[in-house]
């Protein structure tokens, strides 16, 4: 599940790059349509996969009792979404590295 996070996070920063790319493009006085064609479909490709990745993680979540019944206490908390909670599961492996959440915020910087 950590490589799927990371997999996302990557997905979303090179799709941050060609988001970038677009809106400098469309900023110049002469727009070669191909190019902004090209952006616009990399860019819509990436957003597809970024939400294959995170169903993908969703669904990780819940192939374990222990970790879907963690993921769900977890997700009643405010801002908490499946991508927070993946986080949080994978990389205190299940709250087995720690017995209380005191050492989380050092844990997940």
């Amino acid at each position: 599940m950590a490589a799927a996070a990371g997999a996302r996070d990557g997905l979303v920063a090179v799709r941050t790059q060609f988001r970038n790319q677009l809106n400098a493009l469309v900023q110049q006085p002469v727009v070669i349509a191909s190019v902004r064609t090209r952006l616009e479909t990399l860019i819509a490709s990436l957003t597809e996969e970024i939400a294959t990745v995170e169903q993908e993680i969703a669904a990780a979540l819940q192939q374990d009792e222990a970790w879907a019944a963690a993921a769900a206490r977890l997700a009643t908390i405010s801002g908490f979404e499946t991508l927070t909670v993946a986080w949080i599961l994978t990389t205190t492996i299940n709250f087995t590295l720690t017995a209380t959440p005191k050492p989380l915020p050092t844990m997940l910087d």
